[in-house]
């Protein structure tokens, strides 16, 4: 490899240590979508001119560059972290890809900062769909369980958009349905089964034709507004006015 890609690759490793102390090597090598080998040459270089040190810390070996050593184990967050925390606090119940696209940052780094934040016991995570997938929150936020698993359902696009549209529109047909939002029969009754049996939609009767209804709209609208649920759906800022007007 030619001294100007080691050149490179040693300024990106000094770049995320001072942003991340505290790192290990195959994080590292994640983050920066670099082979490992790659990886641990340059560090022990950098470690070798006295750029970069290591530490064994709870079973890993992890790095920092020489001006930073230590930092993170004194302080409860980062300046990330601190971003993630009040993404968290003012949008409780996102997921990992939704935090990272938010903070313009990678998935794996994001989710790296959140391990630290939940083993800290700085925010609190919930498994969903099988446990596939985690939602997170502060451990402060005051959100009764009905709350959250109403923001938990409602942060899925399709789910937000059959409920957005259920309230704003005076015709709620299964049928309309399906028009507006361009989907398969199937995809869209399966998630009319789930709005349904967490009981934040009822099926309902227009003419003959069955349609839904939303329960307890007030409490549905005030959470949406809340929580601005339009972070996930870009198109819907435009009616957050109207849903104000209607709450």
């Amino acid at each position: 490899m030619s001294d100007q890609v080691d050149l490179e690759i040693r300024k990106k490793i000094g770049n995320l240590l001072t942003n991340n102390p505290g790192l290990y090597l195959s994080k590292i090598a994640e983050i920066l979508d670099i082979r490992i080998s790659e990886i641990e040459y340059n560090l022990a270089f950098l470690i070798k001119n006295g750029s970069v040190v290591s530490k064994e810390i709870d079973g890993y070996r992890k790095y920092y560059t020489a001006t930073n050593q230590g930092k993170l184990r004194d302080q409860k967050t980062t300046g990330i972290r601190d971003k993630i925390i009040d993404l968290v606090i003012k949008n409780p119940g996102l997921h990992l890809s939704k935090i990272a696209e938010l903070l313009n940052m990678r998935i794996s780094l994001a989710e790296y900062h959140l391990q630290y934040l939940e083993k800290n016991n700085l925010i609190t995570a919930i498994k969903e769909d099988g446990g596939h997938y985690k939602r997170y929150y502060t451990i402060d936020n005051q959100i009764g369980s009905e709350d959250k698993i109403i923001l938990s359902l409602l942060r899925q696009e399709i789910r937000l958009k059959i409920v957005i549209y259920l309230i704003m529109k005076s015709k709620r047909r299964h049928i309309d349905l399906l028009h507006e939002l361009d989907i398969s029969s199937s995809t869209l009754s399966f998630h009319i089964n789930k709005l349904v049996s967490s009981n934040i939609i009822s099926v309902n009767t227009y003419g003959t034709e069955k349609g839904y209804i939303v329960n307890n709209k007030k409490k549905i609208i005030g959470i949406l507004l809340k929580y601005g649920l339009h972070l996930v759906v870009e198109d819907f800022k435009d009616v957050w006015e109207d849903l104000s007007l209607r709450k």
